[in-house]
């Protein structure tokens, strides 16, 4: 891409923080997606009164482990570049983000409400949901186990149902090897009944 190949070549970062501005640059219009979804309506809050998601857990989640630790910078820039409306705004809204290994906070530097309550409620709901550190919990297949449950081949098609695990896993928490199991043995089933 363009602002990698400056990046790397014109300014000289190194190849990791030319990757992680990759990374976020890629992702900042699906977060901005999430905080538009959370704008469009009012959140809603659990009856514990825990934020709620603006998607399902997979989507979110699938978005966080592909980001990993940048989900917080990557949520600041879709507040700050103003990309959750449409059209988008005249002008961008600054922040100040402080982070840490384990927690970053916004401050806005203008007053924008709207935007600034959104990404806070993205951020508090993905913590809630223990989403934060989502691509660092292990998989409950490994690659073998995923051919002897589905019967795919191995190479790709065994990514493709590790993706599938993964998805699956984020949808259930508190799911367990024998449940994701049935689940990939049905869709693999459904899978194969639908391709004759």
């Amino acid at each position: 891409s363009h602002p990698e190949l400056v990046l790397r070549d014109g300014i000289k970062f190194k190849n990791k923080d030319v990757a992680d501005v990759s990374c976020v640059l890629k992702n900042v219009d699906e977060m901005a997606d999430l905080m538009r979804q959370l704008l469009s309506s009012s959140p809603a809050q659990s009856a514990a009164g825990v934020p709620c998601l603006p998607a399902s857990r997979r989507k979110v989640g699938m978005l966080l482990r592909s980001l990993k630790g940048l989900w917080p910078t990557c949520l600041a820039l879709a507040a700050t570049v103003g990309g959750i409306s449409s059209p988008p705004p005249q002008r961008s809204i600054p922040l100040e983000v402080t982070s840490d290994e384990e927690n970053f906070t916004f401050t806005p530097c203008v007053n924008d409400d709207a935007v600034m309550k959104a990404a806070k409620h993205l951020q508090k709901a993905i913590i809630d949901a223990k989403l934060d550190r989502c691509w660092a919990l292990p998989p409950l297949l490994n690659g073998k186990d995923i051919i002897n449950v589905t019967g795919c081949k191995r190479g790709p098609d065994v990514g493709k149902w590790m993706n599938e695990a993964v998805g699956w896993v984020l949808d259930n928490p508190e799911g367990d090897v024998a449940s994701l199991e049935v689940h990939l043995k049905n869709l693999a089933t459904k899978n194969s009944t639908e391709s004759r």
